[in-house]
């Protein structure tokens, strides 16, 4: 029987890496966050993936150190590209203290991001409902030697239902990515509601899994209750506060430039 089955098998650790706080478009706060992943989930590794910045992340492995929390948190941001969104991990933080310039080219973020020893995920895939990448983009980062590490096999999310069979299928068949599962949340009940099964319980082991391909991707998909819970906050977050802090964070990169050849933010 395999750990998926099983829920959880000794000696495998369970982690949650794309969740969203208020600094993008998630309704509760970094700290309330936290504490529920603390209190009320058995996860042992967690990502706060932001849109675009990397300042709940920081933050967040600070606060959980100080307060020595039992679970791990890895550095992370969900960064919009010009062809979707991508879920990025492990930066060197010296080089990310705070905003990541948008809509770049997805490959030359992934380059980025292979050059300062993080990786990358493909989040809610093929999906027609949200920002996401599509096969033409993954065939072709996979072309250009500029791999993804992994793929949400499962996450949640309605905008994610609708094209999980067929990134199953062309994962099997044509990517043979690791397979994640994530949440996606963007409050805290929504936590853990998909995630990932790994040999280990470490950060560290969670990287060499995806790197191995043991992982395994379980979770449930919500129902339209779950997600109407959270509606009205949610839609205020993603319609209307988060585009005004990209315009303005738009106009102030078009006012500055870019200093340098190589500036990332």
């Amino acid at each position: 029987m395999s750990a998926t089955e099983q829920g959880r098998q000794v000696g495998w650790g369970k982690a949650d890496l794309h969740i969203h706080t208020t600094h993008s478009d998630g309704i509760h706060d970094l700290e309330r966050v936290l504490r529920y992943v603390e209190e009320q989930t058995d996860l042992d590794v967690i990502a706060i993936t932001d849109h675009d910045n990397f300042k709940g992340s920081l933050l967040a492995r600070e606060l959980a150190a100080k307060r020595n929390y039992r679970f791990q948190v890895v550095l992370g941001a969900e960064i919009t590209t010009r062809q979707g969104h991508l879920l990025c991990y492990f930066f060197d933080d010296s080089q990310f203290r705070g905003d990541y310039k948008m809509y770049k080219p997805v490959e030359t973020v992934v380059s980025d991001v292979l050059e300062a020893g993080g990786y990358c995920v493909a989040p809610h895939a093929l999906s027609w409902l949200t920002l996401s990448l599509g096969e033409a983009s993954i065939n072709k980062l996979i072309a250009l030697k500029l791999p993804l590490s992994a793929v949400e096999a499962m996450n949640p999310s309605i905008a994610a239902r609708v094209s999980n069979k067929q990134v199953r299928a062309l994962n099997q068949s044509t990517w043979h990515l690791a397979e994640v599962g994530n949440s996606d949340a963007h409050a805290t009940q929504h936590i853990a509601h998909a995630y990932t099964l790994f040999p280990g319980s470490t950060a560290v082991e969670l990287e060499q899994a995806i790197q191995a391909k043991t992982t395994q991707a379980a979770g449930a998909f919500m129902n339209a209750g779950q997600h109407l819970e959270i509606a009205g906050a949610n839609i205020v977050r993603s319609w209307f506060l988060l585009p005004a802090s990209h315009l303005r964070r738009g106009a102030s990169n078009l006012l500055k430039g870019d200093k340098t050849k190589n500036q990332r933010r």
